[in-house]
């Protein structure tokens, strides 16, 4: 049997209705499984809002990161696919309605996946520290993304680091990636010599994509 202990505190501040924060702070969270334990010693989030613009924070052990700027939770994730939809309806369907007129800046800071990989089920474990950030403008259908993932397992796939660039504008789409594969299990400098290393090019316009692939190993005797 699986068990999760943890301390709650939460509070609220409303000033006139302009100025709203709430906050909690989780202490000492535990999530014992038979076959493995984790434990998170302290996690603060608060949420302020100060007329319509919100900032939401987020410090823990593991995890620090931060939204800013004018959005609302239920349709954050449909102000970047309904910008990619604009360009790519083909592949990724016509845009779908909201009434979010979303305009924020994020950045996540993260120290270790494993805890949320194995909480939501998700292919994709990063094992040490690893940052992603970015913005989006639903007005201007606008957004970029950054990436810098360290020691990444992705389906079940080992990669030393995946780092992306993402945007969209007006104009169209574009992903830069380059991602490094160990081709050893030695992780000594020689070893990343070794790696193999993909590029990815990318952009999409008008309901077309482009795409360029290239890898090179300059494989060495270890």
């Amino acid at each position: 049997n699986s068990t999760i202990s943890f301390n709650l505190e939460t509070s609220l501040s409303d000033k006139e209705n302009e100025n709203t924060t709430i906050a909690a702070n989780m202490y000492n969270f535990r999530l014992h499984t038979p076959q493995q334990h984790w434990e998170i010693r302290h996690m603060h989030i608060a949420d302020n809002t100060f007329e319509e613009k919100r900032n939401l924070i987020i410090n823990s052990d593991i995890l620090n990161g931060y939204i800013t700027g004018y959005y609302n939770y239920n349709t954050l994730v449909n102000s970047f696919t309904n910008i990619i939809k604009e360009h790519l309806p083909t592949l990724a369907g016509e845009p779908s309605e909201h009434s979010g007129n979303n305009n924020f800046v994020f950045g996540i800071t993260l120290k270790d996946s494993e805890l949320f990989s194995t909480l939501f089920d998700l292919p994709i474990n990063i094992a040490s520290s690893s940052s992603i950030s970015g913005s989006c403008d639903d007005k201007n259908k606008r957004f970029e993304i950054v990436a810098d993932l360290n020691d990444t397992e992705f389906s079940g796939r080992n990669y030393r680091n995946i780092a992306f660039n993402t945007t969209a504008d007006n104009e169209g789409l574009t992903l830069n990636s380059i991602m490094k594969r160990p081709l050893t299990d030695d992780n000594n400098e020689k070893a990343v010599e070794n790696d193999l290393t993909i590029e990815m090019l990318c952009s999409a316009a008008n309901d077309t994509l482009y795409s360029n692939f290239s890898w090179d190993s300059s494989a060495k005797p270890v």
